[in-house]
């Protein structure tokens, strides 16, 4: 007798387990769902990438001349102002070139008195000779000179005219030669002065390529011997910028940023300019964004990679579901409803699925669990979006409102039901 209560009591649990599982509305056999809430609260939408700390202005320092090092005078982060004399580069060819110049001029100048008193003598020659004919002239009304040595007389005057311009032409030329070698003294000067490598601006030095003894060579281009700038307390991210995303920002949005040295702490800059230069690298097509970065502190250093978020959206109160939820996907054996029936959990409705048009790409659908235990889609139109959440403007969820994230099969098989990451 005992054995036999046993039995029904046993084959009776049974039985209300099976009835509890055939009449309880639920999850398909097997289906473990996990929820995240709809919430309200604040929401950024930025575009994230990576680039270069930069100084805001910089000035390449190289040499015009050909030679070599003879001194150089400042150091790494040594203060300059404009005008200071960097580096020297050995002067003996210049100066030995300027005393050249020099001693071509005084040669010309000589020739431009020699040719002034060309003139002089000629200007004499040409009135003796003009005397000299109106004697021969008047002689020759008088009937007491021949006619050759009229014509003589005539000769000499054109000959002494014709030598006067001569002598004018050769003072112009002399003069002419003069200004041609005071240009060419001007420039070895010039040259000489540049020697000196003088600092075009005030500013820091932060770069220095050069030694006392070393060899510049000028032939083609000025060859970099330092790198100056105004001030580290203005300094610009160089970012890269993907071609997808390019379209979102604008000049003046906000930008965070981090680097490696100062773990922790972020960076606030603004968009100051978008270049439109496209870069290609390895068949991605990125465009230079600049970003202004105060510095007051002087911790950012030339060179340090940024990891930044160029802020294109913002609100501070806005009704926003988890990215997760986007992503989840029920499976058919889950048991989905194929069209919303009945209020979803925490008062939603699925109404909105009419006047959302799949067709819209802003429209997105998240799924709740029905009244009957199944999924239920809800279809949303969203607004702003990052990684951790997406903006609703349009749909019938609100705060508190729970969302399928998650499915998991019981049993041997435990890999998530649906999640499409």
């Amino acid at each position: 007798m005992q054995r036999s209560r046993l039995v029904l009591v046993a084959a009776g649990l049974a039985g209300a387990v099976a009835l509890w599982f055939a009449f309880t509305p639920g999850a398909a056999p097997g289906t473990v769902y996990s929820f995240a809430e709809v919430a309200e609260g604040p929401i950024v939408s930025a575009v994230s990438t990576s680039g270069t700390v930069q100084p805001a202005a910089s000035v390449i320092v190289g040499s015009q001349l050909s030679g070599q090092i003879s001194e150089v005078l400042v150091d790494f982060n040594s203060v300059v102002r404009e005008g200071d004399v960097l580096a020297r580069l050995d002067p003996k060819t210049y100066e030995a070139r300027v005393r050249q110049n020099q001693a071509l001029l005084a040669v010309a100048r000589a020739r431009v008195t020699e040719a002034e008193a060309q003139v002089r003598r000629a200007e004499v020659e040409l009135e003796d000779a003009r005397r000299d004919f109106r004697r021969r002239e008047a002689l020759r009304k008088g009937g007491n000179l021949s006619e050759r040595d009229y014509d003589i007389a005539r000769t000499r005057l054109d000959t002494a005219d014709v030598g006067l311009d001569l002598a004018r032409a050769q003072l112009v030329n002399a003069r002419a030669a003069v200004l041609q070698q005071e240009a060419t003294l001007n420039q070895a000067e010039i040259d000489l002065e540049r020697t000196c490598i003088r600092a075009p601006i005030t500013g820091v030095v932060i770069k220095r390529e050069v030694e006392p003894g070393q060899t510049v060579a000028a032939s083609l281009q000025a060859p970099t011997l330092f790198e100056l700038v105004t001030n580290l307390t203005e300094m610009e991210v160089q970012a890269r910028v993907d071609e997808a995303d390019i379209g979102r920002v604008a000049v003046g949005q906000t930008a965070r940023f981090s680097v490696d040295a100062f773990p922790g702490r972020t960076f606030q800059g603004r968009v100051t300019q978008i270049q439109k230069s496209p870069k290609e690298v390895q068949n991605v097509i990125t465009y230079t964004v600049l970003v202004s970065a105060p510095n007051p502190d002087e911790r950012l250093l030339p060179g340090l990679t940024a990891k930044l978020d160029i802020v294109v959206g913002e609100k501070e109160r806005a009704v926003r579901v988890p990215a997760q939820a986007l992503r989840f996907r029920p499976r058919a054996e889950d048991g989905v409803a194929a069209r919303p029936s009945g209020a979803p959990a925490g008062g939603a409705t699925g109404g909105a699925m009419g006047r959302l048009a799949e067709t819209d790409p802003q429209v997105a659908t998240v799924w709740t669990l029905g009244e009957n235990g199944q999924p239920q889609p809800v279809r949303v139109r969203l607004g702003l979006g990052n990684a951790d959440w997406a903006e609703v403007l349009d749909g019938p969820l609100k705060p508190g409102d729970r969302l399928i994230v998650r499915a998991d099969r019981q049993g041997a098989d435990q890999r998530p039901a649906g999640l499409r990451f």
